[in-house]
């Protein structure tokens, strides 16, 4: 009773942040398609794009699970309790960084804005890329509420992917904004501080 419920909230919190932190999807369409325009490299395209793909199929496993065409036959409550606060508190804190700390700044491709500004108030000065640090919590949380092998690999691959993404990123940012290279001395760590 209690991981049906989990279930389904995690599909209903997971659906709201894909409508609200994508705009339904519509960023990420925009985003694709203008990847290779704001780069010049195809690079930042296919890691966002396989991004995309990777998040749909999460979207399409939690609601297979949710509707019971796919059972889960060793769901545990208190790790899907846990894997649930996780999640969510994962996500509360992804949309505060997206909207408050970075507003006109987010992007859901590797760009600078006209007047870009390097930010480093709050989670910035621990690590360069929270919102992609803050995925770990994220999936990992998934992985507990859907503790199923292939959940564990999209959600896996999804990882994989926002590292790859934040050393591009990087790597961008260091060659087109201006003082990049001095934040990347004062915030040594890309996603988890003291490490990595």
């Amino acid at each position: 009773m209690i991981t049906d419920l989990i279930n389904t909230g995690t599909l209903i919190v997971f659906v709201l942040f894909i409508l609200v932190y994508f705009r339904g999807g519509a960023s990420i369409t925009a985003d694709i398609k203008h990847s290779k325009k704001s780069t010049g490299s195809f690079t930042g395209t296919i890691i966002v794009l396989i991004l995309s793909v990777m998040g749909l199929a999460l979207l399409a496993g939690q609601v297979l699970i949710a509707f019971k065409i796919i059972s889960i036959p060793f769901q545990n409550d208190y790790m899907s309790i846990f894997g649930f606060i996780l999640f969510s508190a994962s996500v509360v804190t992804v949309c505060y960084i997206r909207f408050v700390v970075l507003g006109k700044f987010w992007a859901g491709n590797v760009r600078v804005h006209e007047d870009q500004k390097i930010i480093e108030d709050g989670a910035y000065k621990l690590v360069r890329h929270p919102l992609y640090a803050m995925t770990f919590p994220q999936y990992i949380g998934i992985g507990l509420i859907y503790p199923v092998w292939w959940m564990w690999v999209i959600c896996g691959i999804l990882l994989v992917g926002y590292v790859i993404l934040a050393a591009y990123e990087d790597s961008f940012l260091e060659r087109n904004l201006q003082g990049y290279s001095d934040f990347q001395r004062r915030t040594r760590y890309r996603m988890v501080p003291g490490l990595w």
